[in-house]
């Protein structure tokens, strides 16, 4: 079950080693590379989202050695529940979880097979980020740009229905987009051109959760609710696929539209217009055909 990440989220954080990797380091040492995490949800919620983080400070003997656990990239479900089911049991004598919506399990840094952390995770191809770069925090963590793409603020509840347009007949609409790493105006305009697929084009600003992006401007990329994850279901359209990227950047870090710069797929009916720009957003025309 997905919790919906509005308004006050408490989290235990619990910290675990193993009989072959005790830990030597106090459990602060650990903490203090994931608390400013709240910091962060609460920025790229615009304020909507708090993680409330209660550290239990001592450290939980796992039951199974370290290497017990199958970590390793492409990692299932059912082994990672297996890992989170043995922490929390082993928790349980000092932690009332009743009171948490979350738990975020800590591993001792001695336990070198724990190496790294995973989420749901589902990875076909030489390389699962090829479809959005680094434009996402799901989809790459450590991309450039790695706010959250407004489609997906919106589908959490952090950004409003009135901070959305959305053409789903004939004709177009001209909008001020204020860039997604702010709160305020209008957010992203949307074109819907199926029963699962639409259009979306945001403003994206080298500043806060960006600001170390490759590029800046009108982003666009497509939706299709009906194709699975890890196989496409956003594509961002890229406006200079012949460009090579520059040291440190992806194929698609440098994909947003320029003022003066257009996007069309013809055979869906849409068409993308990028007016203007300034150092808070873009105007877009947005047409359907």
């Amino acid at each position: 079950m997905f919790r919906r990440p509005v308004g006050t989220v408490k989290v235990a954080l619990v910290f675990v080693d193993f009989p072959d990797a005790p830990a030597t380091e106090a459990p602060s040492e650990d903490s203090a590379q994931i608390t400013p995490g709240a910091d962060w949800l609460w920025f790229a919620s615009y304020g909507r989202t708090w993680l409330s983080i209660d550290q239990h400070q001592r450290w939980v003997r796992m039951p199974r050695p370290s290497t017990d656990y199958g970590f390793a990239r492409g990692l299932t479900h059912e082994t990672h529940e297996a890992y989170v089911k043995d922490a929390v049991a082993a928790a349980d004598r000092y932690v009332d979880f009743s009171g948490y919506d979350m738990v975020y399990v800590v591993p001792t840094r001695n336990a070198a097979a724990i190496s790294f952390t995973p989420t749901y995770v589902y990875e076909p191809g030489s390389d699962a980020h090829r479809f959005i770069g680094g434009w996402d925090v799901m989809g790459l963590i450590g991309g450039r740009g790695s706010q959250f793409f407004a489609w997906r603020s919106w589908k959490l509840g952090w950004t409003a229905d009135g901070q959305v347009v959305c053409r789903a007949t004939k004709g177009s609409d001209t909008v001020y987009l204020t860039a997604v790493e702010y709160g305020s105006g209008t957010k992203m305009a949307v074109i819907r051109n199926g029963a699962t697929t639409a259009y979306v084009v945001e403003s994206r600003r080298g500043i806060q959760a960006d600001a170390g992006s490759c590029s800046a401007g009108a982003l666009i990329y497509r939706v299709d609710a009906s194709v699975r994850t890890g196989e496409g279901p956003v594509r961002v359209m890229d406006a200079k696929p012949a460009a090579a990227p520059v040291d440190g950047c992806r194929p698609l870090d440098d994909a947003p539209f320029w003022a003066g710069e257009s996007f069309t797929d013809a055979a869906a009916g849409v068409q993308i217009d990028v007016l203007a720009a300034d150092g808070y957003g873009e105007t877009v025309r947005i047409t359907k055909s």
